[in-house]
C-alpha cells in the first residue's frame, strides 16, 4: 500500500495511526487444537516488523503524531516493550513530553508494564529534552490500571513516583 501512495499519517481505528499500531504489537499466545502456540510481530532485535517497514520506507512519517488509545508511537512501544523501537523513535525526534492516551505518557506505560530498560532510556533522553516529570495519576485512573494490570502495576507506578517525584530529569 505504501508504494501506491497510502498516507502513513492518516488516523483511524483503535491504534490511530499505522506507526502506533506497529509499536503496540507484542508477543501473543493462542491455543490451537489444545496446543499452546506463541507467535510474535517482533523481529529478533525487538523491533516491530511493521515499525521498521513504516519508519524506514516513509521519511514523511510523523513520529509525534497523536491518535488512538496510546496517543503516540512512543507510548505504544513503551507499553509493548519494544526497546529498539523506542531508540529508533527517539533518534527520529519523538518527544517524551507528549501526554495523552491510555497511560497518559510513554514513561507511565513503561513503568506500569515493568519495562525498566525503557524507563532508563526515557529518563536519559528526558534529560536531553529538558522533560519535566509530572505525576499525573489520580484514583480513577489508578483503579483502571489496577483492574487491567493488577495491584503490582499500581505499586510499581507509585514506587517510581515516590523516588522520582515531580522534577526535571
Amino acid at each position: 500500500m505504501l508504494g501506491l501512495g497510502a498516507d502513513v499519517n492518516l488516523a483511524g481505528g483503535i491504534y490511530g495511526l499505522p506507526l502506533q499500531a506497529a509499536c503496540a504489537m507484542e508477543m501473543q499466545i493462542s491455543r490451537v487444537l489444545g496446543t499452546t502456540v506463541a507467535y510474535t510481530s517482533l523481529d529478533s532485535q525487538g523491533h516491530g516488523a511493521m515499525t521498521l517497514l513504516t519508519a524506514d520506507n516513509c521519511q514523511s512519517i510523523d513520529v509525534n503524531a497523536q491518535s488512538g488509545i496510546f496517543c503516540t508511537a512512543l507510548q505504544a512501544a513503551a507499553y509493548s516493550g519494544q526497546t529498539r523501537s523506542i531508540r529508533m523513535l527517539l533518534e527520529r525526534g519523538a518527544q517524551i513530553s507528549i501526554s495523552g492516551g491510555k497511560y497518559r505518557n510513554a514513561l507511565n506505560a513503561a513503568v506500569i508494564r515493568g519495562h525498566w530498560d525503557i524507563v532508563d532510556i526515557l529518563l536519559e533522553k528526558g534529560k536531553e529534552q529538558g522533560y519535566q516529570l509530572i505525576e499525573n495519576g489520580d484514583e480513577a485512573w489508578l483503579g483502571q490500571i489496577r483492574q487491567e494490570h493488577g495491584e503490582g502495576a499500581v505499586q510499581r507506578w507509585e514506587a517510581f513516583w515516590k523516588v522520582h517525584g515531580n522534577r526535571i530529569v
